[in-house]
Parts: structure tokens; sequence; C-alpha cells
């Protein structure tokens, strides 16, 4: 049986049947060996079984599959501590794990106003997660994947009307398109129930704003009435006096004549 067969049986076992994988992964277990065998790096050298299993999990996640990690732990041999660690060893050691940050990704793709609502989406979708994801899920997922910050850039970016070269992005999140766009409806989602509850808040305060403004006005026009209604009651009983007071002078001229 020949490496590539190997690495395709192997991948098989896991769930992943792309010829791209296998082709990919046997690589990567290539460039493993030549690395390995450098000076200062002997030691970090992996068995064949576990090496051939870590490389197939490192190919499909570079094209976007996903693999049945308890059943990688199994075929490994390792431990699922040791698993992840070698993983993560061996992904740095093929330089696999190139990492941008949310502004370099801004710059990349020339859209930097979008930078910080693109963060503010992506701490609420990391918040979430968080707090609803199993131990077993966020143990999987790695939110500090290019994908997470490609995704919450491009979603904000359809926001603001910026123009963006979705392929390259798509690229450079190392995913699957379909895989990526369930990734962008899901932040859409989240950023427009925030929108929605933001509004909802706002119109909540002009409501209130309103009836206090409504409340103000009665009150104002009662101050008025009443100090109307004074008024008159004051001219009313000036009134009745210049009339008594005429009725008065009138009775002591008749008294007079």
């Amino acid at each position: 049986m020949s490496q590539l067969q190997q690495f395709k049986k192997i991948a098989d076992r896991l769930g992943v049947d792309s010829p791209a994988v296998s082709r990919k992964a046997l690589e990567l277990d290539r460039l493993c060996e030549v690395r390995c065998s450098g000076s200062g790096l002997a030691s970090l050298s992996f068995s064949g079984s576990s090496r051939t299993v870590l490389c197939v999990e490192l190919a499909a996640t570079s094209v976007g599959e996903k693999i049945d990690r308890k059943f990688a732990v199994k075929l490994s041999g390792l431990t699922a501590v040791n698993y992840t660690s070698s993983l993560k060893t061996l992904q740095r050691l093929l330089q696999l794990d190139s990492t941008y940050s949310l502004r370099d990704l801004a710059v990349k793709f020339g859209c930097t106003e979008a930078v910080s609502k693109a963060q503010e989406l992506l701490a609420r979708y990391q918040k979430e997660f968080e707090s609803t994801a199993s131990d077993d899920t966020k143990d999987d997922v790695e939110l500090g994947r290019p994908l997470f910050s490609c995704a919450a850039l491009y979603t904000i970016c359809r926001q603001m009307k910026i123009k963006v070269d979705k392929a390259k992005m798509v690229e450079v999140a190392g995913v699957k398109r379909n895989t990526f766009d369930r990734l962008v409806a899901a932040l859409q989602k989240l950023e427009t129930t925030e929108v929605k509850s933001s509004g909802s808040n706002r119109q909540t305060n002009w409501i209130d704003n309103l009836d206090e403004l409504a409340d103000k006005e009665d009150i104002a026009k009662k101050r008025k009435r009443k100090s109307l209604e004074k008024n008159r009651k004051g001219e009313k009983e000036e009134e009745d006096y210049e009339e008594w007071k005429k009725r008065i002078l009138a009775a002591t001229e008749s008294c007079d004549t």
C-alpha cells in the first residue's frame, strides 16, 4: 500500500473522502519529516500512526473539512490532552498557525472603517458561544481562527455596504464557501437581534419621554386654567365692588336732596 493510500484510508475512517485531503496530508507528513530531522527538532518526532492522523486533521482543516475528533484521538493512540498538544505543536512546526488580527484583515481587504463594529460583533458571538456551546464543542472549536474574524468583518462590510473580495476572504478563512456562509448567516442573525433590541430600547425611551412631556403639558394647562379662573374671579369681585360703590353714592346723593 502506498503512502497516499494509507492517508486515504485514515481519512476515510475519519469521515473525510476528499482526495485533496489525502494529498495534503501526505505533503504535510513529508514536510514534518524534513523539519523534525533538523537540528534541535529531533525530539519533536511523532510516531508513525499518530503523525498520520494529525496530518490528516491538519489537511482536513486547511480545506474546510471536519473530522471526528474523538475517533481521531482513538486512532492516534494518544490521550485527548496529548493529542491536542501534539496537534498544536505540529501546526506551529509546519507554520500552519498563521493568524491575522481583525485589523490586519481589514487593512488587507481595504475596509478599516468596519473594524470597530466587527470587533463588537465578534465579541458578542464569542460570549454567546461560551454561554451556549457544550464542553465538547468548545474543545473542538478555536475561535481564534481566521474564519471567525473574516466572517465578522464580511458581515459588517455587507451591513455598511462596503465592497470586499468575498472569494479571497473565504480563502483566507481556510474553509469551504458554504461553511463561511453559514457562519455569516449566524452573525447576521446575531447582529439583527442586537439592532432590534437597541431599537426597542430607544423606542421605549422615546415613548416614556413622550408620556412625560404630555404630563408636563397637562400640568401647565391646569395651572394656566386655574390662573385664568382666579383672574376672572378677581375681576368679577372688582366689578361687584364698583357696582356697590355706585349704589352707595347714588343713595347718598338722594338723601342730600
